[in-house]
């Protein structure tokens, strides 16, 4: 009986017009799902937040979305392994795809170092480096968003950041040597950095300038790239 209870009041919130809208009323969200939330088990929790709607769309890759990360912290407190927070939706979108600002990132960020520990990292470098069924990185789905906060710190995680951070080292090592040695080396290393940088051909720097007419702001994270990444301006 407890469990059609609560199944009944899970159908009710996902039903009612706007329970899931948190930018429009997160108060109440936030106290409807708590009350849900509170009569499930732990393994009901992961469900509830994993299971795609019928748009196939996890609840927490739609709070992503919002940006509402005041009920992503307070949803994780239900969950006992915070396997959620691996969840896609049918376009292979995952939480860093989603984020709506920097403060969504970190917070991803945050619950993934409580729930995995010593197996954070690795975690977080496989979400940030997956590509969705569009071949877009995080970083390629926030800059083709036209999102200007959220790519530094999506590109402290990624695979990206450690071939530039490891081309720029070796490069600096060849300086002064000969040129074409030199010459052959930038060619190999950003042949490796293009590949990582780009979706589909475009590359992040192509695809912020190509937002900047529609969103001015998007100018300085072109610069911003140009001057982390100069492999992919061309």
């Amino acid at each position: 009986m407890k469990q059609r209870i609560v199944s009944i009041i899970l159908l009710t919130l996902i039903l009612i017009p706007g329970v899931t809208r948190a930018q429009n009323a997160p108060e109440a969200d936030t106290s409807r799902l708590s009350v849900a939330l509170a009569l499930q088990t732990a393994q009901g929790v992961e469900n509830y937040l994993s299971a795609p709607d019928a748009y196939g769309t996890p609840l927490i890759i739609k709070l992503a979305r919002q940006g509402d990360v005041k009920t992503l912290l307070s949803l994780a407190e239900y969950s006992k392994d915070g396997q959620f927070l691996l969840s896609t939706d049918k376009y292979g979108n995952n939480l860093f795809h989603a984020a709506k600002n920097a403060d969504t990132v970190q917070a991803a960020a945050s619950l993934i170092r409580r729930f995995y520990g010593a197996k954070a990292p690795r975690k977080i470098s496989e979400l940030v480096d997956a590509r969705n069924t569009l071949d877009e990185t995080p970083l390629h789905a926030q800059i083709n968003a036209a999102h200007t906060d959220t790519f530094r710190p999506i590109y402290a995680y990624t695979s990206l950041k450690k071939k530039n951070d490891s081309a720029h080292n070796q490069l600096a090592r060849l300086r002064g040597s000969d040129e074409r040695i030199y010459a052959q080396h930038k060619a190999i290393y950003c042949q490796h950095i293009i590949e990582a940088g780009s979706a589909h051909g475009i590359t992040l720097w192509q695809a912020a300038q190509t937002q900047t007419q529609y969103n001015p702001s998007m100018s300085q994270i072109a610069y911003s790239i140009g001057r982390v990444l100069p492999c992919l301006v061309n």
